[in-house]
């Protein structure tokens, strides 16, 4: 089984892939992008890739091995340290034939030609930095590699609470009549351009929600004299829209401390129902959605 490399360079430009006595040779077409296969070596290594061409390139400690694609939702993406004796699994993942690659989170209505990341060797250090690599992914390279004697490789791309269609090409969506409409809407916005949320809903509030706009009613000298003063709980009863859809700002003047206490500082503001941003003197501080 041959394995596909593929990157960028001039256009026109003849391209060598090497490892380990292995050849294999591309021209970069008119978009720059150039693919070949080349046939790998044994599995095991590290070997080598030397990649000839306007320059050279030469990756080093390249395993050969299977790979696999961790995706899903937050089942796959609860990192190792929150597993049952988690902290014990990390202290003991020194395993430098899995190597895995968390590819970096981010919205957009496109695809994205080349994912944000870089691989990394299992061990202490790596298993448990940033939310972690995946307790399920890693849990299973380590028994798969029991059986199959190889190299582990694992990409993990996931979020928790995405749908499967947010991972499903518009090309293949378009299939499904129940799509139709949101498509239509992913096209409207792409071609608006502006900021790729990644929703619908933050779209809406930049078009409608009127304290966003001009003078931001998060301002910290915003005149808020005209307000309704409302008691909370119960400050969606007393506006009126206690069942309606609504976006609804509230102001409320506290009085910190001085000096501030070392360490960090947190809001509570209870439960609610679905979603909140937060500002301190004009400033986004926070916000939760869907409870």
């Amino acid at each position: 089984m041959k394995v596909r490399c593929s990157w960028s360079a001039a256009p026109g430009q003849v391209v060598q892939v090497q490892i380990a006595g292995h050849h294999a040779e591309a021209v970069t077409g008119a978009n720059g992008r150039w693919q070949t296969q080349i046939e790998p070596p044994a599995p095991g290594g590290p070997y080598s890739i030397r990649i000839t061409g306007p320059q050279t390139v030469v990756l080093h400690e390249v395993l050969v091995g299977d790979v696999w694609l961790c995706g899903g939702q937050s089942n796959m993406q609860l990192g190792l340290g929150a597993a049952r004796n988690g902290a014990e699994e990390i202290k003991a993942a020194n395993h430098p034939e899995i190597r895995f690659f968390i590819v970096a989170q981010h919205a957009s209505y496109s695809s994205t030609a080349v994912a944000e990341g870089s691989w990394r060797i299992t061990s202490p250090q790596s298993v448990g930095e940033g939310g972690g690599l995946s307790a399920v992914a890693y849990y299973f390279a380590l028994r798969l590699q029991e059986d199959v004697h190889v190299p582990i490789g694992l990409i993990q791309d996931c979020i928790g609470g995405t749908p499967a269609e947010t991972w499903t090409s518009p090309e293949t969506l378009r299939q499904f009549q129940d799509f139709a409409e949101p498509l239509a809407e992913l096209d409207r916005l792409k071609a608006k351009g502006g900021p790729e949320y990644g929703n619908y809903i933050m779209h809406w509030y930049d078009d409608y929600d009127i304290g966003l706009k001009n003078k931001p009613w998060s301002a910290a000298d915003f005149d808020v004299s005209t307000w309704k003063t409302v008691h909370v709980p119960g400050g969606f009863d007393e506006l009126g829209v206690s069942d309606a859809p609504s976006v609804c700002w509230f102001r409320k003047e506290i009085t910190l401390p001085d000096p501030l206490p070392a360490g960090r500082a947190r809001i509570y503001l209870g439960v609610i129902e679905r979603m909140d941003t937060t500002y301190i003197n004009g400033t986004l501080v926070g916000a939760s959605a869907w409870g």
